[in-house]
């Protein structure tokens, strides 16, 4: 019975023991902290914002009177739900806008006042973006929202759209586009946040979706959109085939010309010499000559028959001279 009360009495002993030193132990690690690279705390005393720690390292903290909360340092990520808005201009088209963030603290002790947690964080940012997405939407058409410049979609074999580097034909122009109307969202999104310590780096539009009950007057609208390109296209194609047919017509003539011109020299020379060689024959033999040039004359002359000349004349005395 004595060695059962000394086994119970060492037992006893070195629970004692392990409980004082995990009380010391406590005691010692709970004043701190470690602190990672890309977080920032804040330390408060009593509710009220004693002090913030923005470097990396083992912090400490009053037992029992303070409290800290961590940060991150980091960009985070905010996805919004679809939001059905209404487009500017004179087509107001409801359209689903779904829209993504990022966004970092930038002011720690602003952002503790105003928000306290992280699991606020998020119903804060959604109230400052998404009222920012409807209000730059609804001002512009849905052409400036889709699409960030003139330049037409080529598609090309893997599938990928490119912009092509050439004028659109499209009636509408693009004067702001996408990337603009982002930026804008990004500074109304700033101004709903500049009192919370929270910076919005970007807004992107991530899908852009038709309401069902405008998707047969969208394909109306792109189909003539289409045939309105096609007859702009065709009305270019017919006004450069006139021009080329003018260049060609135009050279054609030019060649004509020049040809017409070379062969009316080529048959003054070739008169030219003719003459001399007749005029060398006229000096040996007159007569001669003169035959010569007689069946020359018939040959142009009889040939209109509708003519009618006396056999008397002396033009024919060749013709009916027995003695040639």
């Amino acid at each position: 019975m004595k060695n059962i009360l000394i086994f119970l009495l060492s037992i006893v002993k070195i629970l004692s023991f392990i409980l004082v030193f995990s009380l010391i132990l406590l005691a010692i690690m709970q004043p701190l902290y470690i602190l990672k690279e890309n977080e920032i705390s804040i330390t408060t005393r009593l509710g009220k914002i004693e002090r913030t720690e923005n470097t990396a390292g083992l912090k400490y903290k009053i037992p029992f009177i303070e409290s800290v909360q961590i940060f991150p340092k980091n960009i985070l990520r905010w996805d919004g739900e679809p939001q059905r808005i209404p487009t500017g201009g004179d087509e107001k088209q409801l359209i689903w806008i779904d829209t993504t963030a990022r966004w970092k603290i930038v002011d720690i002790n602003q952002f503790y006042t105003a928000i306290k947690t992280m699991n606020r964080a998020s119903t804060i940012i959604n109230a400052a973006i998404e009222p920012a997405v409807r209000g730059v939407i609804a001002k512009y058409p849905l052409l400036e929202i889709i699409r960030s410049s003139n330049d037409p979609i080529q598609r090309l074999s893997d599938g990928i759209l490119k912009p092509q580097n050439t004028t659109n034909n499209t009636t509408y122009k693009i004067t702001k586009g996408r990337k603009i109307i982002e930026n804008e969202i990004i500074e109304v999104s700033n101004k709903n946040t500049k009192d919370i310590g929270i910076e919005i780096v970007d807004v992107l539009i991530r899908k852009i979706g038709y309401d069902p009950s405008l998707i047969d007057s969208v394909h109306n609208r792109m189909i003539s959109e289409r045939q309105q390109i096609a007859e702009e296209q065709r009305s270019t194609g017919i006004a450069e085939q006139t021009e080329i047919l003018g260049s060609i017509e135009k050279e054609k003539l030019k060649l004509l010309s020049e040809a017409k011109a070379e062969a009316a020299k080529i048959k003054a020379e070739g008169d030219h010499e003719a003459a001399k060689i007749y005029a060398k024959a006229y000096g040996k033999n007159v007569e001669f000559y003169k035959f010569w040039q007689a069946l020359e004359s018939y040959k142009t002359t009889l040939k209109d028959k509708r003519k009618i000349f006396s056999t008397d004349m002396d033009f024919f005395k060749y013709l009916h001279n027995k003695k040639i």
